[in-house]
């Protein structure tokens, strides 16, 4: 929290300003709730301040471990096998959470899209999750992480990207989507997103 208020954000939404009644998934606010703050949010400057700009930087949580190891209501995948009931339960619940940020995506962009202000998203992840201490889960979906030095890093690291724009953005600029991205480190998405609106 000291290190974004010292990044002179104008308003700042942390778990104690949001009702005490508020949903939560995995132990943290829900996707759905972000979805809304986010949209409501930006509802409310287009009203109050169409003719300015608008930055939101939102770190959703619901997908973070630890990940329940309870059998989940909703099953998405046929079981792997040598995968033990822990670790499909758990594997499980992170591909519902999973879902639900997919979900946040996808209304957050269809918002947009009825917006005619020129309006880029920008969505990412900062690493894989953390499914059991030694990546057996990995290993057992076909996935190794046991790679040691920076290839390793990099694959435990390495999450997919999107940098969106809108029609109305598409229009004014009459730009066309470059689909590859490339391996960068977030670090860099700043100057990525300022390339895509040929800032």
């Amino acid at each position: 929290q000291n290190v974004y208020k010292s990044m002179e954000f104008d308003e700042l939404t942390f778990l104690e300003d949001l009702p005490r009644d508020v949903e939560m998934i995995n132990y943290y606010t829900s996707d759905k709730v972000t979805t809304d703050l986010i949209i409501d949010s930006y509802k409310e400057h287009l009203m109050k301040n169409p003719e300015k700009g608008y930055f939101n930087f939102t770190v959703t949580i619901q997908n973070h471990g630890p990940y329940k190891e309870s059998e989940p209501e909703t099953k998405r995948i046929v079981r792997p096998q040598g995968l033990s009931d822990i670790q499909y339960n758990i594997l499980e619940h992170y591909l519902n959470n999973l879902y639900d940020a997919s979900m946040l995506l996808c209304d957050v962009a269809e918002f947009a899209e009825s917006v005619d202000k020129p309006t880029v998203i920008v969505f990412f992840g900062d690493h894989l999750p953390y499914l059991d201490p030694e990546y057996n889960v990995y290993e057992t979906i076909g996935y190794s992480l046991k790679e040691s030095g920076a290839e390793g890093f990099i694959k435990q690291h390495s999450t997919p990207f999107v940098i969106w724009g809108n029609s109305a953005f598409k229009n004014e600029r009459n730009h066309r989507i470059n689909n590859d991205g490339g391996l960068i480190s977030s670090n860099f998405l700043a100057a990525k997103f300022l390339e895509y609106i040929d800032a």
